[in-house]
């Protein structure tokens, strides 16, 4: 059995594991994203290394104090980033393969680091 076929399947189970956004539908748990695929995306991971703020503990799986703020995901379909939406909540999951997606995704961080910079 691949590693992948034991992942729970379940939208409730998911959450146990890797915390993301469902919906209504149950999602297909994605592993994290390998160096080599972070590699291929060096550009962008560089260009999220330079925000401010940004802790960088393991290679792809960014800090903002002490909790867990992005990570990244990859299946056949492309590389996926999780953000975390509020201290005391979950991640979104948003696809970031293409140029246009990575350009959203870093809007989409600094937005949401907004608030916590004019504190």
């Amino acid at each position: 059995m691949r590693y992948r076929d034991s992942l729970p399947k379940s939208c409730d189970d998911i959450f146990r594991h890797t915390p993301a956004n469902c919906g209504d539908d149950t999602i297909e748990a994605m592993l994290h994203a390998t160096e080599k695929t972070l590699a291929k995306h060096s550009a962008f991971i560089e260009s999220i290394r330079t925000i401010d703020g940004m802790n960088e503990r393991r290679p792809g799986v960014f800090y903002r104090k002490s909790k867990a703020f992005l990570h990244f995901h990859e299946d056949p379909t492309g590389l996926y980033a999780d953000l975390r939406t509020d201290v005391n909540e979950g991640f979104v999951r948003t696809r970031v393969e293409s140029g246009e997606e990575q350009s959203k995704f870093l809007r989409m961080i600094v937005s949401r680091l907004a608030p916590q910079t004019q504190r």
